[in-house]
């Protein structure tokens, strides 16, 4: 199906209405604030703080969707209520009325600033209804607010039932709703930590079903969540503050107050690497099940005849861990002419690894390469030369251990080996051809 589009004409129809005004001047500040950023972390800074990730780094982006965070990099409902606290000191000076009039003006200017993702509606619709309650006197627990809450959107609008975001949104609030403070009084250690990995904990249960759908779920999610949540709130709060006086006043000082956030950021991006490297495989959905099953077993009311919580946790971990790491050990298998990802196509055999890249996401090529323990790449076919295929080729250059690199010869990258039509490449079992319009056909010795 294609279509065509003829512009006949072009007019201004004014400056928008002045909300929109205001969330666009606010985008703006942020992002002259982030000029005092290096370079690769802008694009993570505006993603954290405001959802605008469209200069992430695709590494980046590829490495905390491995570690099981990339729920940080877009908005979510932790940023509505980060939004809030962030003007406490102001609406703490408020009359009750005024506080609930200034908290529904927030709420309202942040969500048209974030473009009213999916999730943000969700925790925009529960804060307001939060704060309504709070005003009236009313008692609401976060499960009746929730409901009340998807009631409202879904009635609004149907067609929600079906965007991912707010599915994994919903089961998260809801999970933690029920399991986190359970979870939190049976684990050890610090309560600060303690709190952290509960959570994790209860909102990976709730979503893991939907989850296993994407591919599995990260068994290095619960540490790195538990590690880089409490560094990306800072973030977030300080995004909506000091990014803004940074973005005012510029310069130096833009530097200075963004001293904390390239600290907090440098400390995300490390536990995201270090957490992707780990050598795991994403867990399916019957280690997944026996180990809900011993973590439920241990928070459940305490019954002498049951061994002990922590060593039920461990088992728990144990169910998860040990057939992650057997199926990472077991080294990758063969690969014919799978297409991991949009633009993406791999074959593996005897150890070689040939893929042909046509073009896409970089950060979705990367994360397939991943899935499929891909590290070093014996060849690379570039199908085109255009954008669409220079921006997946860096990244895929910058990550891994190409031996060779083919494809046109106007394609201008150091060590291109120009592979025009009726060409042959040889590489270990396989023989590769060129065929017009940037067509492969790929044989391995003895096919037929």
């Amino acid at each position: 199906m294609s279509a065509r589009l003829t512009v006949t004409s072009c007019r201004p129809t004014g400056a928008g209405r002045p909300w929109i005004r205001a969330a666009n001047a606010m985008r703006r500040t942020l992002a002259r604030g982030a000029v005092a950023l290096p370079e690769d972390r802008r694009g993570l800074w505006t993603g954290l703080v405001v959802g605008d990730d469209r200069d992430e780094p695709p590494e980046v982006e590829a490495d905390f969707q491995a570690a099981g965070l990339t729920h940080l990099l877009a908005v979510s409902g932790q940023n509505v209520a980060f939004a809030l606290a962030a003007v406490g000191p102001v609406l703490g000076r408020l009359g009750l009325r005024g506080r609930l009039v200034a908290a529904l003006v927030v709420l309202g200017l942040f969500g048209t600033a974030v473009r009213w993702e999916p999730s943000v509606l969700r925790a925009t619709a529960m804060a307001a209804l939060a704060l309504l309650a709070g005003t009236l006197g009313v008692e609401a627990s976060a499960l009746r607010l929730v409901s009340l809450a998807v009631a409202a959107l879904v009635l609004v609008d149907p067609m929600l039932v079906h965007r991912l975001g707010f599915r994994l949104s919903v089961a998260a609030v809801v999970g933690l709703a029920l399991w986190a403070r359970p979870l939190a009084a049976r684990l050890p250690g610090p309560a600060a930590l303690r709190d952290a990995v509960a959570a994790t904990l209860a909102a990976q249960a709730a979503t893991a079903p939907l989850l296993l759908t994407l591919g599995g779920l990260a068994p290095a999610s619960v540490p790195a969540n538990a590690l880089a949540v409490p560094a990306a709130g800072p973030v977030m709060v300080w995004g909506l503050t000091g990014g803004v006086a940074a973005g005012l006043l510029g310069g130096p000082v833009a530097w200075v107050l963004h001293l904390p956030t390239r600290l907090l950021l440098a400390w995300l991006v490390t536990v995201a690497g270090v957490a992707a490297r780990l050598p795991l495989a994403p867990v399916g959905a019957v280690p997944l099940a026996l180990a809900g099953g011993l973590a439920w077993w241990a928070v459940r009311r305490k019954d002498a005849r049951r061994p002990s919580p922590r060593s039920l946790g461990l088992a728990a971990a144990a169910v998860l861990l040990v057939p992650s790491v057997v199926a990472a050990a077991a080294g990758p298998r063969d690969l014919i002419d799978d297409r991991a990802a949009l633009g993406l196509r791999l074959w593996r055999a005897e150890g070689v690894t040939v893929a042909a890249l046509e073009g896409g996401d970089p950060a979705r090529v990367l994360t397939a390469l991943r899935l499929r323990r891909v590290h070093r790449i014996d060849l690379v076919v570039a199908t085109g030369s255009g954008p669409r295929v220079l921006a997946p080729l860096a990244a895929l250059l910058d990550r891994h251990d190409v031996v060779t690199l083919a494809g046109p010869a106007r394609l201008d990258v150091a060590g291109l080996r120009p592979f025009p039509v009726g060409d042959q490449v040889r590489v270990g079992p396989f023989t590769v051809t060129s065929r017009p319009a940037g067509a492969l056909e790929v044989t391995r010795t003895g096919d037929t």
